[in-house]
This record gives structure tokens, C-alpha cells and sequence, in this order.
């Protein structure tokens, strides 16, 4: 019979490294030999079972950051179309308060986006700092 637990007496190696020694098995040097197989698998210990699925588990994380850094997100949340904000004038919100539909003749190109506006004056305020009226996180 195969001895699965690590019960060992401890000695020193000629360096004075740590050796764990079979006490069951008579003094022979522990190692895979000690664990049973069956069905033609390895038995792991706890320990080998938490480090198999701790390393699994980093390579999953790897795994979803590389196929995340690899979709293609806009700076800007966008519609089909590739209008920003479902086509409502960012500038109205901090001018008037509420949410207004923007005009498809009052456009203006930013970060890839179509931004839509209710006037002209809304248009230009928005053209002269962006920043200052997007949404933040590109509205995500």
C-alpha cells in the first residue's frame, strides 16, 4: 500500500537543506512514488490541488484582461448610428436642465462621435471646450 500522507522524519542534506524521508516506506525519499494511482491518474495532495486551481486561476485572469485590452471600445458611448448620447444635447442639460433632442443640423464631430445639438448656440459653447459639457467615462 502507498503512503499518501507526507508523515516524515527530517533530516539535513550535506548543504543542511531540509530532506523529508518516508516513514512508512523505511527511509526512501518521498516523492510521487507515494501517492496511489488510479484509473491511471496521480493522486494530488490538498496542497497541489489549491496551487493547480490558484494558477488556473491566473491564467483565466490573463486570459479576460488580453481579450479585454483587445475589444475595441469607442472613448465615447455611441449608438449604430454613431451619435453620443442617443442624439440628446449634452449643453442643454447644464443650460436648461432637462434632456432636449438634439438637431441633425447642429452637429459637431468629437472623439469619433456625432454629438447633436437644439441650436446653434448650444453647438459653439460645446465646440469651445468639450471636456467641460461631455458626459463623464464617455458615458458608459
Amino acid at each position: 500500500m502507498y503512503n499518501i500522507g507526507r508523515q516524515a522524519a527530517e533530516n539535513q542534506d550535506a548543504q543542511g537543506a531540509a530532506v523529508y524521508y518516508n516513514v512508512i516506506s523505511g527511509g526512501a525519499p518521498a516523492g510521487p512514488a507515494d501517492y496511489p494511482v488510479e484509473e491511471g491518474r496521480v493522486n494530488c495532495s490538498v496542497t497541489d490541488r489549491k496551487r493547480i486551481l490558484f494558477i488556473a486561476a491566473l491564467v483565466a485572469a490573463a486570459v479576460s484582461l488580453m481579450s479585454c485590452s483587445s475589444a475595441t471600445l469607442h472613448p465615447v458611448n455611441m449608438n449604430k448610428g454613431g451619435v453620443a448620447i442617443k442624439g440628446y444635447d449634452t449643453v442643454a442639460y447644464f443650460t436648461e436642465g432637462k434632456p432636449v433632442k438634439g438637431d441633425e443640423h447642429y452637429s459637431f464631430q468629437w472623439k469619433g462621435a456625432k454629438w447633436l445639438f437644439s441650436s446653434k448656440e448650444n453647438q459653439e459653447l460645446f465646440m469651445g471646450d468639450p471636456e467641460k459639457f461631455a458626459p463623464q467615462y464617455g458615458g458608459y
